[in-house]
């Protein structure tokens, strides 16, 4: 039942010289399966720095690394025009009897009331910005203030847009007046938005009309004439009336 003392003294010694031999024998690296044989090399290689994984990550970092790979995505994005509407020029014009800060883009005209500060630097009231799209603009014209019988020339008053509104179920034509006296300001405007109203490729130059004279109580061509020409003549594009005369003539024209 019970192990001699002189057995259990030699295996006592027995443990602590196997002990003292692994204490004395060097540590040797692991080597692959396939340089089995062959001895290792003396000098230590530095230790690769470990890369961290990512199911370690916190949620942050992982917030932060999704965050980065999305600007560079972004980054990587060819530019145009929608990315960002940058003003092309800018001016102060006067709308109705208060002077607002215009900014003209590619896409619509900004204005916002210019108010006066307070000793701090504050503006008194928040700035009520308006805009207009382009593409609801139809016209652009010089403002003059001419005399009586004067059909060419006279005073510089401003630029005026002419907008498409809807009322209900029919557009509505409406001016916008931004007055600036200033010749050269107002033809750097000008030509700038003619540029853009130009390149909007579905809008036409000219058009065919066909007048039926005995239409609207036989007053569609006085009616032409006074409201649908004027707005043809803003947008500048040419007419070509033909007032029919007889039945058929409107599809003999056509053909």
């Amino acid at each position: 039942m019970f192990e001699s003392p002189r057995k259990s003294i030699n295996e006592r010694d027995a443990l602590s010289e196997s002990q003292e031999e692994l204490s004395e024998t060097p540590p040797v690296s692991p080597v692959s399966t396939g340089n089995r044989g062959k001895k290792n090399k003396t000098t230590q290689q530095p230790q690769q720095q470990q890369q961290p994984d990512k199911r370690s990550v916190s949620a942050a970092q992982l917030c932060a690394v999704e965050s980065c790979e999305q600007e560079q995505e972004q980054s990587e994005k060819p530019y145009t025009d929608y990315d960002t509407d940058e003003p092309i020029v800018r001016g102060i014009f006067q709308i109705g009897k208060k002077s607002h800060d215009v900014l003209l883009s590619s896409t619509r005209v900004t204005w916002s009331l210019i108010q006066p500060e307070t000793p701090t630097g504050q503006s008194e009231t928040l700035r009520r910005t308006e805009y207009v799209q382009l593409k609801d603009v139809f016209g652009v014209k010089v403002k003059r203030r001419r005399s009586a019988g004067q059909q060419t020339a006279g005073t510089l008053l401003g630029i005026t847009l002419f907008q498409c509104k809807k009322k209900g179920p029919k557009l509505k034509d409406h001016a916008i007046h931004f007055n600036n006296m200033s010749v050269d300001h107002c033809e750097i405007w000008l030509n700038v938005f003619k540029e853009i109203l130009s390149g909007f490729q579905n809008r036409p130059k000219s058009l065919k009309v066909l007048v039926n004279p005995t239409s609207h109580k036989k007053e569609a061509y006085q009616i032409y004439r006074d409201y649908v020409a004027p707005l043809f003549q803003l947008a500048d594009i040419k007419a070509d009336v033909t007032i029919t005369e007889r039945k058929g003539h409107t599809l003999s024209v056509l053909k």
